[in-house]
Order: C-alpha cells, then sequence, then structure tokens
C-alpha cells in the first residue's frame, strides 16, 4: 500500500488539520488550568506551614519551610552565638573596600546599601534597581511589551489594559480601547478567541521578512482580527494586502469586524 502524504490530502490543504490542532489546544490549556485550580483548592484545605510564624504556605511554595526569607532568618539566627565587635569591624570594612556606587544612588545605611528608584516605561510602577544594574521596565512581561511596542502605533490612543481571558484563563495584555471593546464583544458573544503570535510575512518594498502582529485569533473559525482605524489602514495598505494571502483576516472599524464575523460564511 502506497505511503500517504499527509500535506497533500485534501483534509490538511483545506485548513481543518490546523483548525482541529488549535482547538485542540485551546481545549488543552482550559483542562490544565482546570486541574491545577483543584490541586490549589485542595492543598488550600490543609495547606504546610511556616516553622516560624505559623502562617499557610502558598501552594506555588509548598516545599518551602517558611513564608519567607525573614522567617527563615529569624529562624535559623536563633541557633548562632551572638557576633563579637571584632568580627562586626572586619567585616564592615571589607564590605566598604568591595562597594560600588552607580549614578543616581540613595544612601540608606552607613554602610554600603545603596539603591535608586525608578518608573517602569510600561506600567508606571516604581521599583528598586541596585548593585549598578540598568534596566527601564519592573519585569518581564513589562519588557516584552515594551520591545513589541517600538512599532509605529496608529490605532488610536495606546492604553495597557490587562484583560481576563476566560479561554486562555489568564490576563492579557490588550493595547488599544478599540482591541479592548472587541475583546468584550467576543466573550458576550460566546466567541472563543486568544492573543495569537506574530506572523512572519515579506515586504517587497524593503525586500526585507517583517513580523505582523495580529489581535486576535478565533480558532473555532479559524479566523484573525486586526481592528484598524482609518489612517492606520492607510499607512498600512501594503502590508496587509500581502498578509491577507498568508492568512483568513478581517480588519478595519469594529462595527466592520463585528458585521464581518457575525456573517454565516464565517
Amino acid at each position: 500500500m502506497a505511503k500517504v502524504n499527509m500535506r497533500e490530502t485534501e483534509y490538511y490543504m483545506s485548513g481543518e488539520h490546523k483548525k482541529n490542532i488549535l482547538k485542540a489546544r485551546t481545549q488543552a490549556i482550559i483542562v490544565q488550568n482546570t486541574k491545577l485550580q483543584d490541586r490549589v483548592n485542595t492543598y488550600n484545605q490543609n495547606p504546610n506551614r511556616c516553622q516560624q510564624c505559623d502562617k499557610p504556605i502558598s501552594y506555588q511554595t509548598k516545599k518551602n519551610k517558611f513564608c519567607s526569607s525573614s522567617c527563615a532568618a529569624t529562624f535559623n539566627n536563633l541557633k548562632r552565638l551572638p557576633r563579637t565587635d571584632e568580627s562586626k569591624a572586619k567585616t564592615s570594612i571589607t564590605l566598604k573596600s568591595k562597594a560600588r556606587f552607580p549614578k543616581g544612588s540613595i544612601l540608606l545605611t552607613k554602610t554600603i546599601c545603596k539603591i535608586y528608584y525608578k518608573t517602569c516605561t510600561v506600567c508606571d510602577k516604581i521599583f528598586v534597581l541596585s548593585k549598578g544594574r540598568v534596566r527601564k521596565t519592573c519585569s518581564r512581561e513589562c519588557q516584552t511589551h515594551a520591545s513589541v511596542g517600538n512599532r509605529t502605533y496608529t490605532n488610536g490612543r495606546r492604553l495597557n489594559i490587562y484583560y481576563f481571558n476566560k479561554h486562555e484563563q489568564r490576563e492579557v495584555l490588550l493595547e488599544s480601547s478599540w482591541e479592548h471593546e472587541i475583546a468584550k464583544w467576543l466573550d458576550n458573544s460566546n466567541i472563543v478567541w486568544i492573543r495569537p503570535k506574530p506572523i512572519k510575512w515579506f515586504d517587497n518594498d524593503t525586500n526585507k521578512t517583517r513580523l505582523y502582529y495580529p489581535d486576535f485569533y478565533l480558532p473555532d473559525k479559524h479566523l484573525y482580527l486586526d481592528p484598524k482605524n482609518q489612517t492606520a489602514l492607510a499607512l498600512s495598505k501594503n502590508k496587509m494586502a500581502a498578509v491577507e494571502k498568508l492568512i483568513p483576516l478581517i480588519y478595519g472599524s469594529i462595527e466592520h469586524i463585528k458585521s464581518m464575523v457575525g456573517m454565516e460564511r464565517f
């Protein structure tokens, strides 16, 4: 019997193969998160407790003996002998000789502890830096968002909206009021959606491979959505024409996207 090439079958070429894979992946994420929540709920009924303060230890750190480094230090320091003045003086001299103070640091003690404060460029949260570290964002998520956000943004006013996606069981970062409105409309319409990965496309004007970032992907409909205003449409006309040939895509105003998604042929 001749071997069948999966990629040459009608089932694969029609897109049903990819659609079913994405659907199964979404369902698997939901099942995994449900099982995880069940384990957390079971653990919380009788959690491990801190050996120092007897507070419950969270599920994520259930293997720890203490709820914090402070409790661990307090518990272990009870077994240590008091330090002599000679030992304290020796430690002070050693630390001062190795101190390195970054520009803009603030002296908090008479020893070598210097820290300085910065404001995250993405979420405006104040965070602390020490030992000469150089960062512009408070977390890895904000760092990722900042790097992606360097691209030209023409779809209205930029916002940082953390929205809980019930289909992925996690918070996702939406970047405009239009995206926020589409997300709420999809949820109210019981349409499954996820935040998709970027799509590679070739820019004939510059002869370079670039990344296109669609805003939504509907696994059940195998459809991408990208709300754009008229200014954004005019500036990205060539890009959208190239991307349309690669993926099933609906883009434009909020009203246009809602009407097209609601059509039976999708």
